[in-house]
Parts: structure tokens; C-alpha cells; sequence
């Protein structure tokens, strides 16, 4: 059997790729990096997008965590929104924390305008 191991992560000025495996990489802030190698994230599709995730075992359960939501610390009933809609992208600049009514409001504005075919971009929902 043979164990390959992970390539380092990749760094840049503004932001650091953290390896998932599978050639996928999570995008995160530099000062974010030493708290997040701390856990072994890997990509996982949830909701037909793919997320970084780790697992934690409590009590013999074993319970998924997402970065974004690590990240951010939503209170219970909020929902974390990745406003560039890459998913990957958990860079703090790159959240926002809204309600889950926000959050279906702004992907159904996306499908509407997706299935028009207007051509817009993710940067018209920033937060405001």
C-alpha cells in the first residue's frame, strides 16, 4: 500500500490555498492559516457545491464542520454566504452572514438571472 501524501500548501501576498486532495484547494486569509492547519480539512459536496470540511468525533458521533462556518461563528439559525459563489473561497473578505431568508433570496435572484442568461457576475450581491 502505498500512503501519498498531501503537497504543502501554496502561498501567496493576500491569501493561502490549504490542500483538500483531489487537486482541490480551500482559499483562506493568511492570518487564518496557523488556527486552520491545526485539523485536516478535506473537500466534500454538499448541496451540489464542493465545501472544506473536517470531522469531529464527540461522544462516538461524528459531526461534519465546514470552514466557512469555523471561519465566521454564525449564531445558531444564521447561514454563511460565499458571495463570489465559489464555495472554496474562505477568505473573510469572501463571507457574509445573513439569514436564511437572505440566503435563499440571493440564490434565487442567481438562478433567475443564470437562467436569462444576462451574464452577470457574483460581485452584484456583495454585502451592502
Amino acid at each position: 500500500m502505498v500512503i501519498k501524501k498531501r503537497s504543502p500548501e501554496t502561498r501567496f501576498v493576500d491569501r493561502i490555498l490549504i490542500n483538500l486532495g483531489d487537486d482541490r484547494h480551500a482559499i483562506v486569509d493568511p492570518e487564518r492559516y496557523e488556527s486552520l492547519t491545526r485539523y485536516r480539512w478535506y473537500a466534500r459536496k454538499s448541496h451540489s457545491k464542493i465545501y472544506a470540511v473536517r470531522k469531529v468525533r464527540h461522544y462516538g458521533q461524528e459531526t461534519i464542520i465546514f470552514m466557512h462556518r469555523q471561519i465566521m461563528r454564525p449564531a445558531a439559525g444564521q447561514q454563511v454566504h460565499h458571495i463570489n459563489s465559489n464555495s472554496l473561497d474562505n477568505r473573510e473578505s469572501n463571507l457574509q452572514i445573513v439569514t436564511p431568508q437572505r440566503h435563499a433570496a440571493i440564490h434565487q435572484a442567481r438562478r433567475i438571472m443564470k437562467s436569462a442568461d444576462f451574464g452577470l457576475t457574483g460581485d452584484i450581491f456583495a454585502p451592502y
